[in-house]
């Protein structure tokens, strides 16, 4: 770990657009965690890698008693110019008027720079949608509903990547209670159980749902769609006197092996702890077995809370678990303080279920305004329902087989579109067979990443062959090879090549046999596999 203190010229007051975005990069995969520490008011936040912006947000604020407090935001550009919707919920300072529920503030960004807007009521709802992806921070000038005025931030995790099904386990420390706000982005369906009691609650698209939570008791939140769960410490009087934070409640589905986290000086440091009863003896810190952690039930799950204290001093540690995926929470507090931030997670793969490249866009705005014309294409079909099967697949909340992957996509393979004789142009052909291709290997992935382990998985139809694999880099040379199988063909794969390949994106699956070709090749190509399968 090191420490980069900043200087004090990139701070931002006010309602203000800037130039002052401070981009961090590295050779090797890195976490980076912000601490501010101004006016001896500690707040702590995540910072989420350029892979995991998004296009829309939804806002948080916490309410306060204080009559000087003010709810704030932050959005911020990378290396992009940059178009955004602001549709305002309660009341904020842009520019030099005030805007309320309802307005809809047009923002350009360039690269690097930002803009915050400060609020004079409570901005919970408010929605950003930008063109490109953004880093969004959300806080309060000064929360001091228990104790004197604090500073919070924290990091805001964009729709695409809320989760279902959230675990809040109580902090050690606190005698009163506490506040989680669930936020919704279309109509939905949460169960809030505290402890024995469930509630079930509809909210509506954009709106903010306020719970407790009290002292000592876990909270489980599902939804029937995502949802986006953020918790607020409040802070308490006695007997320490706590300050106020707040903290990204990271969902089940993204639970990880692997964390990092960093403790705090003069702090009581603990490392809070969800996972699977039937696996919690298996996690250990710094290579060490867990000891003495009192393992908790979380009522309405199969899943159990636990916590270790790591010490005051400044350090750096590693938690794992073998196998079975959990969640780390990093807390500490001392007097008149006290921080609260997620694990830096050690699994490096981002995945977006979604097909973004060039050739497809441009298909898909093509197709866009053949419908809008009222026009009929047999291509335009098949890319419509094509995309509709992808898009399911990715929305499933449960994880699924290889199997219910190929099943409908194998419909596909016998589309007149495809077939040799239509009156579809060659390069409407390659174009479908491609978007096919890519189709499949989303769906595929999506399968193997949502797996409640990651283990090879194989399904082989009449018309394809589909098997996944977790590689693992090593530190020698790794040179096992990937083997696929379609009745009498086989396609190897080198898996060394897999594993050199970058991650900012996406994982790939070696497809360049078929990428590189032109479309005159991938439609003779197609043409020869419709003749042998009939």
């Amino acid at each position: 770990m090191v420490r980069v203190r900043l200087p004090d010229s990139v701070g931002i007051k006010g309602s203000t657009k800037f130039p002052k975005v401070v981009l961090v990069k590295a050779d090797k995969d890195i976490s980076v965690v912000s601490v501010k520490n101004k006016h001896v008011i500690p707040e702590t936040t995540v910072l989420y890698p350029v892979s995991s912006l998004g296009n829309e947000h939804y806002i948080v604020t916490p309410s306060t008693q204080s009559l000087d407090s003010y709810p704030e935001f932050s959005v911020m550009m990378y290396k992009d110019c940059n178009s955004m919707e602001v549709h305002v919920k309660g009341k904020l300072h842009y520019l030099t008027q005030v805007s309320s529920t309802g307005n809809k503030l047009e923002i350009k960004l360039r690269p690097f720079e930002g803009y915050q807007f400060q609020g004079i009521a409570d901005l919970s709802g408010t929605r950003i949608v930008s063109e490109k992806p953004v880093a969004v921070l959300v806080g309060q000038g000064c929360f001091c509903n228990n104790t004197k005025c604090n500073h919070v931030i924290e990091q805001l995790l964009p729709v695409c990547s809320w989760g279902t099904t959230y675990i809040i386990p109580p902090l050690p420390w606190q005698i009163v209670d506490e506040i989680v706000y669930i936020t919704a982005s279309q109509s939905t369906t949460v169960l809030y159980q505290l402890g024995e009691q469930p509630e079930t609650v509809t909210l509506a698209g954009g709106s903010v749902l306020q719970c407790p939570l009290k002292p000592s008791i876990p909270v489980y939140i599902s939804a029937n769609v995502s949802i986006q769960v953020v918790f607020y410490s409040v802070g308490a009087a006695v007997p320490n006197s706590s300050h106020a934070f707040l903290m990204n409640i990271p969902d089940v589905a993204s639970y990880c092996r692997m964390y990092s986290i960093n403790t705090q000086e003069g702090f009581e440091n603990f490392a809070l702890m969800v996972a699977n009863i039937s696996e919690s003896s298996a996690i250990i810190l710094d290579n060490q077995a867990l000891s003495d952690v009192v393992w908790n039930r979380v009522a309405g799950t199969d899943f159990f809370w636990g916590m270790c204290t790591l010490g005051p001093a400044i350090s750096s540690h590693a938690m794992e678990h073998p196998s079975s995926p959990f969640v780390l929470l990093s807390v500490g507090t001392a007097t008149m303080d006290s921080y609260g931030i997620p694990g830096s997670c050690r699994k490096n793969v981002t995945f977006k279920c979604q097909t973004a490249t060039l050739q497809i866009k441009e298909q898909l705005e093509m197709c866009k305004d053949v419908f809008l014309q009222g026009s009929k294409s047999e291509f335009c079909s098949f890319m419509n329902s094509t995309l509709v099967n992808l898009e399911t697949m990715c929305a499933e909340d449960r994880a699924v087989s290889l199997e219910e992957v190929a099943r409908p996509f194998g419909s596909f393979l016998n589309s007149s579109t495809l077939s040799a004789g239509g009156k579809e142009s060659k390069g409407e052909v390659s174009s479908a067979v491609t978007f096919l291709l890519q189709s499949v290997e989303l769906a595929a992935l999506t399968a193997a990443l949502k797996s409640p382990e990651y283990r090879t998985q194989t399904v082989t139809t009449e018309s394809m062959a589909i098997e996944t694999l977790l590689v693992v880099p090593t530190a020698g040379p790794f040179d096992e090879v990937f083997r696929l199988r379609a009745q009498e063909e086989t396609m190897d794969i080198q898996c060394n090549t897999v594993t050199r390949a970058p991650t900012e994106a996406r994982p790939q699956v070696d497809m360049h046999v078929f990428r590189e070709w032109n479309q005159d090749d991938i439609y003779q190509f197609y043409s020869n596999l419709q003749a042998s399968m009939t």
